[in-house]
């Protein structure tokens, strides 16, 4: 289990979630322990934490409209909000039981706000502090910790055991875990040639070589060179 300070960090339930007319308890950190983890993981860029309400489309309830009121947040480049409230799901969890994961949690919102931020911000919102931006964006945490679950959970200890980047593309024609949205049975379910695609392999390797750091784990193809 991932201790902080001697504290192994806890969820709880949380009941500040409107949707329509339906009130969610789904599971937070509480503010002490919000306060630890941005000690803990300074070194990632976690500039601080604040309470603070929000409002958006989410993971959380299905991409279904949500309010949500004093929720727990770590302010991350002093320009990102990510909420310490998810679903009451394995995957919620087990985010802060392995010393890697929040780790890579961080590195998939990296990618993320490259190449997909319109699924990955829910909301803005003016800034009060004088130290971060003066807006700051609201990270959908609910859809990062599943997809990291996804990678780590489902996808790792299989693709611990491949030996060339072609049983990968195999494998995956299957199973989707990159997907391109290409249709049809010959279709190209991962470019290897485009950035997007390429980069999105690159880090799902990186994530499980944390789970497996004792594996060699296949190389991708070099890049055709352009004429």
């Amino acid at each position: 289990m991932n201790q902080l300070f001697g504290d192994a960090i806890q969820l709880q339930p949380f009941n500040r979630i409107l949707s329509g007319f339906d009130k969610l308890t789904e599971v937070a950190v509480s503010v002490a322990d919000c306060s630890k983890i941005a000690e803990k993981y300074h070194y990632l860029g976690i500039t601080g934490y604040k309470i603070d309400d929000f409002s958006g489309n989410c993971f959380i309830n299905r991409y279904l409209p949500c309010e949500f009121y004093r929720v727990p947040m770590l302010i991350y480049r002093s320009r990102y909000l990510i909420p310490l409230v998810f679903r009451h799901s394995p995957e919620s969890y087990i985010l802060f039981q392995e010393s890697y994961r929040f780790p890579s949690f961080i590195q998939l919102l990296d990618w993320e706000l490259q190449y997909n931020r319109k699924t990955v911000i829910i909301d803005s919102m003016k800034n009060k502090y004088s130290y971060a931006e003066s807006e700051l964006f609201v990270i959908d945490a609910g859809y990062l910790a599943f997809r990291l679950a996804e990678i780590i959970d489902v996808a790792s200890f299989p693709v611990s055991k491949m030996t060339s980047f072609d049983e990968f593309l195999i494998w995956n024609r299957e199973s989707h875990l990159l997907d391109n949205g290409h249709k049809g049975r010959h279709s190209m379910i991962l470019d290897i040639e485009n950035d997007r695609e390429r980069t999105e392999l690159q880090l799902v390797l990186a994530i499980i070589q944390k789970k497996y750091p004792d594996k060699q784990l296949f190389s991708l193809p070099a890049k055709n060179s352009v004429d």
